[in-house]
């Protein structure tokens, strides 16, 4: 289930992407998301077989009316600190940001649900 990022998302990360990193790191820069590539991951599965991969598709498909209810007229999602997804820093090939709880954490977690 997938939405295009509004422009106005993708603007406020190429900001902040420019704010923090610039071009003063051209290492870190290089390493950088498209700010129209930026988004928010609901949930990670781990499919193993053809027929893990085609229940989830089929799952997702039939919740995209109902997620996208969900999300209509939600708050803002405020997101706050940064984490990374591995136990060695060193070895981090993800780094997100939480999601703070509020309105808006609790419009994610009926999307959770909703595709449980």
């Amino acid at each position: 289930v997938s939405t295009r990022t509004s422009d106005s998302v993708q603007n406020f990360v190429s900001e902040v992407q420019q704010k923090f990193v610039g071009t003063q790191h051209s290492q870190l820069a290089e390493m950088l998301v498209a700010p129209a590539r930026f988004h928010l991951t609901l949930v990670t599965l781990k499919l193993l077989t053809l027929s893990q991969v085609q229940q989830a598709r089929s799952v997702l498909t039939h919740a995209a009316t109902a997620l996208q209810s969900i999300v209509a007229g939600s708050p803002p999602i405020e997101l706050r600190g940064l984490e990374i997804m591995n136990d060695d820093p060193s070895n981090a090939d993800v780094v997100f940001a939480r999601v703070v709880a509020g309105g808006a954490h609790d419009t994610l977690q009926a999307l959770w649900r909703e595709l449980l």
